[in-house]
């Protein structure tokens, strides 16, 4: 099991004299990988392969945005969170364990894990104009997104679509990673003892 916590990425888009928005995108996620480790030798040290799938649990995108609207003087505040929607990757690592005691051994490992996300929910929990908090007056449909696999853009809007979320096609954010992990390995029960 491991907890992803993204770094943040942060963009920026203005036009002259019209608008400046500044947005920082964020991610973290529970994730738990089952995995099939090869170990070759006996010796104190044993090189080891782990390969298997990764499972998002839970997890959240968040994205917060500033827009100011230079011919207005008018600056909004929105902040976005994504969640929900299933995701499964694969991790591999390559690494070695070095034998303490009967029970106790150092590790080391390079790891990497391939997967990307696709969030099926996106609701807006924070919405301030120029210091005045407005999100309760926003609609369903303003206020909330089913992203789906397949969309087709209503021909026109009506009434009753404010009663409802917003419906937009799915998007995939990356979520792999790098890394080297080092800690210790101790052994549950009993241990072979080669006489």
């Amino acid at each position: 099991a491991a907890y992803l916590m993204g770094a943040k990425y942060k963009g920026y888009n203005a036009k002259q004299n019209d608008f400046t928005d500044n947005t920082t995108l964020s991610a973290t996620m529970f994730r738990i990988a089952p995995a099939i480790r090869i170990t070759v030798g006996d010796k104190k040290f044993k090189p080891y392969l782990r390969v298997g799938a990764v499972f998002r649990v839970f997890g959240k995108i968040t994205i917060d945005d500033t827009y100011y609207d230079i011919q207005n003087n008018t600056t909004t505040e929105a902040v976005w969170k994504y969640s929900k929607g299933f995701s499964v990757g694969v991790t591999s690592s390559i690494g070695g364990t070095y034998k303490l005691t009967d029970k106790l051994a150092l590790f080391a490992e390079l790891n990497f894990i391939s997967q990307s996300w696709g969030p099926k929910k996106g609701k807006c929990t924070k919405y301030v104009i120029n210091g005045t908090d407005n999100l309760p007056s926003l609609t369903p449909n303003q206020r909330d997104v089913d992203f789906l696999n397949d969309y087709t853009a209503p021909a026109n809007y009506n009434a009753q679509t404010a009663f409802s979320p917003r419906e937009l096609m799915r998007q995939y954010f990356p979520m792999s990673s790098v890394g080297i992990n080092i800690g210790l390995n101790f052994t549950f029960g009993k241990t072979d003892e080669k006489k």
